[in-house]
């Protein structure tokens, strides 16, 4: 990003403060750790870049309210690191070199969004500096803003639209008793026969994930609670197995991790929102060279790919708007984003309600982040 000044507030009103002077002066971009930077277009012409990194450490955490408060720079495996000493978590795993800022800017979710939901269930309350300088809380008891909403969750996946997050509040949970991962390898009509048949009997997995394993599909299901409930999530999977024809095994607690992250050749890499009915079909659409992990009780699909050209990835968002759903290009080189931008029209259009009136009680001169986001893509 090519900027005049980069600016790291150290406090609440130091933010507000260099987040006014720069809307000023022009557009001023908010930046968090930079590790999903890439996921979105540019800054227009930004004369400052204010980061996130020294707003870090946590404010408040009392395990027995089940609650922790933190500043925005805060990396998630930090967070999680001091509630696993109370033997508590943040159920939310997308890659934790982020920051908390940057994790509800983005709306990042991992695997347990299955069962605990994403940033929007578990975040309770944000503090934001604004282009206008000062300092505004939404959420917790404080509920109301001046529309009359509650703007917490309005800020996840804002992309720094609407001023820079420099504090959040999120209701945690205990740490499970016990969790075991059951892995089910087989062709992807049987794969997919067995996740239907796991979600038909409304069992709750905390995960349920699926990844090409070169010519076979494997899908990844864990289970978390007391021994009883795992016992019988596992003896579930295994009677699943055994009809579909897959064979099963218990995996290691990070296997279904290290297939899931992007290869290290993988130039391009897209994000694919469709009913979760349509999961099976968009999987058996993908050549043999992409390399794909969806969690299909969700209706979430990745494709990454070390050549996706321009009639690969037309193709897939085709498909994508065909079954009601979207698309994101988190990674491209310049002449497919030239071609295909960042993210499906269907999500653009759908940035046209609420952008506008946020955006006016906000950041009116439409100077934070100007660019940057979804939303500016909807005027």
């Amino acid at each position: 990003m090519d900027v005049m000044e980069r600016l790291r507030p150290s406090s609440y009103d130091e933010a507000a403060r260099m987040l006014h002077e720069a809307s000023a002066r022009g557009n001023a971009a908010v930046v968090g750790s930079g590790s999903r930077d890439a996921w979105f277009p540019p800054a227009r012409n930004p004369v400052a870049a204010l980061d996130s990194a020294a707003l870090c450490g946590i404010v408040r955490y009392t395990p027995a309210d089940l609650t922790i408060c933190v500043r925005a720079g805060t990396p998630l495996a930090d967070v999680q690191a001091a509630l696993g000493r109370e033997r508590q978590r943040l159920p939310l795993d997308p890659w934790p070199q982020g920051t908390v800022g940057g994790l509800i800017a983005s709306n990042d979710n991992g695997p347990l969004r299955t069962r605990w939901g994403g940033v929007r269930d578990a975040l309770i309350g944000v503090r934001v500096a604004l282009p206008n300088g000062e300092v505004a809380r939404f959420g917790g008891d404080v509920v109301k803003n001046v529309a009359g909403y509650d703007l917490t969750k309005g800020y996840v996946g804002s992309a720094g639209a609407f001023g820079m997050i420099v504090e959040a509040t999120f209701k945690v949970q205990p740490q499970p008793a016990r969790s075991t991962c059951t892995a089910l390898t087989g062709t992807l009509d049987a794969v997919a026969t067995a996740w239907r048949t796991l979600r038909e009997r409304a069992l709750p997995f905390a995960a349920v994930e699926v990844v090409r394993t070169e010519d076979r599909w494997t899908l990844y299901a864990l289970a978390e609670g007391d021994s009883v409930v795992v016992e019988r999530l596992v003896r579930e999977c295994g009677e699943a197995a055994r009809t579909t024809g897959c064979a099963t095994r218990e995996a290691p607690p990070d296997e279904a991790a290290e297939h899931a992250r992007k290869p290290a050749g993988a130039r391009t890499w897209l994000r694919v929102g469709i009913p979760p009915a349509q999961t099976a079909s968009m999987l058996a659409s993908l050549a043999p060279d992409q390399h794909a992990v969806a969690r299909p009780w969700v209706g979430i699909v990745e494709i990454f790919g070390e050549a996706l050209g321009e009639s690969d990835l037309t193709r897939i968002l085709r498909d994508a708007v065909e079954a009601r759903g979207h698309a994101h290009l988190r990674q491209a080189d310049d002449d497919l984003r030239r071609l295909l931008g960042w993210w499906s029209i269907e999500q653009i259009e759908g940035g046209r309600t609420m952008f506008p009136m946020l955006k006016n009680a906000l950041d009116p001169a439409r100077h934070c982040n100007a660019g940057r986001t979804i939303y500016d893509q909807s005027e």
